[in-house]
């Protein structure tokens, strides 16, 4: 399948620089992206392009939810969505339940590519 994405880019703030890096080098790792351009307190990864940008807020206060935003990765192939799944459970922690509005869409790409996981988890 060839993939062309139509976002430039995605930016997200930070209050935890180090350690949300530290996340992303390994997640967007297993997805074949890569830190591409590095500015204090930004990270603009991709693979050859800047798309998903993590960085402190510029305005100086702290980051907080931002209400609606959605953010996707292409994946292309089962094995990448396997590797960023094990990558993000051994950063992230124990296995999230899937409840609430806002674990909806993620439970059902769950559901779509790790079946026997997703009944695990309810």
């Amino acid at each position: 399948m060839n993939i062309t994405p139509c976002l430039s880019h995605v930016s997200l703030g930070t209050n935890n620089f180090d350690a949300a890096a530290q996340f992303y080098d390994q997640v967007l790792g297993a997805l074949g992206c890569r830190r591409v351009l590095e500015h204090p307190g930004a990270i603009g990864y991709g693979r050859d392009y800047p798309e998903f940008w993590l960085q402190l807020p510029i305005d100086g206060k702290p980051a907080g939810i931002a209400n609606g935003v959605h953010v996707g990765f292409f994946a292309t192939s089962k094995q990448q969505v396997d590797e960023f799944y094990q990558q993000a459970g051994r950063r992230w922690g124990a296995r999230r339940r899937c409840t609430g509005l806002t674990a909806t869409l993620r439970c059902r790409l769950l559901r779509l590519f790790r079946p026997a996981i997703w009944m695990a988890t309810r």
